[in-house]
Order: structure tokens, then C-alpha cells, then sequence
């Protein structure tokens, strides 16, 4: 089987039906199989268009985007596309074509260092330099893109290898990703401080939306009361015509948002990064205000903002443990009729 065969097909098994891409030189062997795969390729105008039309199809459909360019100047064309991904956590599968191996790094015709542009806009970042390695490109890649904090991953495709023959057997072998850091043991605390909290308010982010934890972050609004306050990336994560849908925060956001997290006790900020678009790093939140942040990501926990609880973890989850150890819903409150007034003002 050529290299090129197996990349679709190891693509397939991975449950990929849609590609957006840009043809060239190199990538011509991947276009021949095309005609034989049930890959439907999406034919862009201009390689950046791939890189973002990829990156909504995984917004749009929590899967994985894939997009195919040319080496050189095809694939210098997806970075921008890439970083937006990369910036919001948006799985993606990016495949650039590259000049043969024994060509690289000797100025050859349309090459370009693709590996080490992509390197700090990336999960992670393959170059396959014989066809054996393409299963484990492929279905490590694909596990990296989706586990943890999601994000795109690079495979650079020389065009010897999509030449090359690979043994077909080699496309059954398994490369299982370890899972990722969690820490969840402060849930107790969480679930005590928002048990206490007479102003609670709920932030959410884009980790929620990418965990599809809607039904939790309205179940545990409800319970508390608490107004929820978005950001960008997790508009609509309950509706937008729920009494404790408070919209956005920050620069776009509203004053009503504004408002609840300037009187709350305690913020629960569910996957969401305390950016400078949204509370930005000279906010005039109170020093009193205490915070439990819950994120995939451990890095992200406490880096912008002080935290008083840290939760690491998939939102979904965090936030089941978190409503199962509440219990019961709070009840009537003064800061149910404070938010009440908040929202219609």
C-alpha cells in the first residue's frame, strides 16, 4: 500500500469524512487517492481559507478539522488559521506536504520549515520521515488533538513517503495517549464555598462548551442561584432567555455582567482563562472575592488570577462532582432578588 493510501485510510478509521485543503506538487499523491476515498474534500481558494474552515468544522461539530496544503508557501499560508485554533483549544488535524526527505534543508523548490513554525502553535508536531511511522503520526496526533485541552497537531508529510509502500497490517497497530492530569480532590471545598457564598456567580468559559457540560452549568446556575457570565467562546452555553443568562463579560460584554461579578462573593470560573478581554489583569474585582477555578488545563489554573480553590479537570465532570456534593438547591435568597434586578435594569 502506498503512503499515501494509508494516510486516508488511517484518516477513516479515525472517523474523518470531510477535508478542506489547497492542492500542490507534493500533495499530488494524496489527491489521486482522493478519487477512492469516501473523504470528502472541500477545494478552498487560498490554503489560509482551509486552516479556518477546519477549525469552525470543529467548533461547529465538537470533531476534528482536517486540512491539507502544499509544502512552501501552501503551508505557510495555514498559520493564522492554525494560532486561532491553537488560541482556543479548537481540535484539528493539519497535513502539509513536504519536498522529499533527502531534499530537506538544501533550499529545494517550495521548502519551507514548516516543523518549526508550527512548533509554538501547535499540540504537537510530526514530521514522518518513512511510511511505517504514518499509523502512529496519524492515531497519536488524533488522540493529542482531543485529549486534555484540545488543540491542533502538525504532521509534515514528505513526498517520498506518500510514495512509499507500507505494509497494510501496520495500519492496525494501536498508540493509546496516556490521559491527562486531573486533580479533582478539592471538590469538597468548592462545593462548601458555594454552599457558603451569599453572592455567588458563575464564569463560564470555552472549556465548558468544548465538554459539553451546557446541562451542568444551568443544573448547578439553578441550584445556587448564580448568574452565569460568559465569555466569547462560551456564548449560548445556557440560553440566552434564561433569567440567570447574564451574557458576556468584558470589552463586548454587558453591564449587567459586569455588575454580578463586581458584588459577588465568590466566582466559579468553569473553563474559562481570566483574559484580558474578558476580566482582564487590572481588574477592580475585590481583593475579598474568592475564586474556584476549574480547568482541563493545569497550567491555566491560578496563572492570571488568585484562586482560592483548584480544580483540574474535564468541566463536565468537575461540575457533576461539584452538584452531587451540594446536594439540594439553596433556595429562595437575597441575591436570587438582586440578580433578578441586575438582569432587568
Amino acid at each position: 500500500m502506498k503512503g499515501a493510501r494509508a494516510v486516508l485510510e488511517l484518516l477513516e478509521g479515525q472517523g474523518v469524512d470531510v477535508m478542506f485543503g489547497y492542492p500542490g506538487g507534493v500533495t499530488i499523491p494524496l489527491y489521486d487517492e482522493l478519487l477512492d476515498s469516501s473523504i470528502h474534500h472541500v477545494l478552498v481558494r487560498h490554503e489560509q481559507c482551509a486552516a479556518h474552515m477546519a477549525d469552525g468544522y470543529s467548533r461547529t461539530t465538537n470533531r476534528t478539522g482536517v486540512c491539507l496544503a502544499t509544502s512552501g508557501p501552501g503551508a505557510t499560508n495555514l498559520v493564522t488559521g492554525v494560532a486561532t485554533a491553537y488560541a482556543d483549544s479548537s481540535p484539528m488535524m493539519v497535513l502539509t506536504g513536504q519536498v522529499a526527505t533527502a531534499a530537506i534543508g538544501n533550499n529545494a523548490f517550495q521548502e519551507a520549515d514548516i516543523f518549526s513554525l508550527m512548533m509554538p502553535i501547535t499540540k504537537h508536531n510530526y514530521r514522518v520521515l518513512k511510511p511505517d511511522d504514518l499509523p502512529e503520526a496519524i492515531k497519536r496526533g488524533m488522540g493529542i488533538a482531543n485529549s486534555g485541552r484540545k488543540g491542533p497537531v502538525h504532521i509534515d508529510l514528505p513526498v517520498d513517503v506518500l510514495r512509499g509502500d507500507i505494509d497494510p497490517a501496520r495500519l492496525n497497530e494501536s498508540f493509546p495517549v496516556p490521559a491527562p492530569f486531573e486533580d479533582l480532590s478539592q471538590v469538597l471545598d468548592a462545593a462548601k464555598l458555594l454552599r457558603d457564598a451569599e453572592r455567588p456567580v458563575l464564569l463560564v468559559g470555552g472549556g465548558a462548551r468544548w465538554s459539553n457540560a451546557s446541562s451542568e452549568v444551568q443544573r448547578l446556575a439553578e441550584m445556587l442561584p448564580a448568574p452565569v457570565i460568559t465569555t466569547i467562546m462560551a456564548k449560548a452555553i445556557i440560553p440566552e432567555d434564561h433569567p440567570l443568562s447574564f451574557g458576556m463579560l468584558g470589552m463586548h460584554g454587558r453591564e449587567c455582567s459586569r455588575r454580578a461579578l463586581l458584588e459577588a462573593d465568590v466566582i466559579f470560573a468553569i473553563g474559562a482563562r481570566f483574559s484580558d478581554r474578558t476580566i482582564g489583569y487590572d481588574s477592580d474585582v475585590p481583593k475579598e472575592t474568592k475564586v474556584i477555578h476549574l480547568d482541563i488545563d493545569p497550567m491555566e489554573a491560578g496563572k492570571n488570577y488568585r484562586t482560592k480553590v483548584r480544580l483540574v479537570g474535564d468541566a463536565k465532570k468537575g461540575l457533576q462532582m461539584v452538584i452531587k456534593a451540594l446536594g439540594r438547591p439553596k433556595g429562595e435568597s437575597a441575591w436570587g432578588r438582586r440578580v433578578k434586578e441586575l438582569h432587568e435594569g
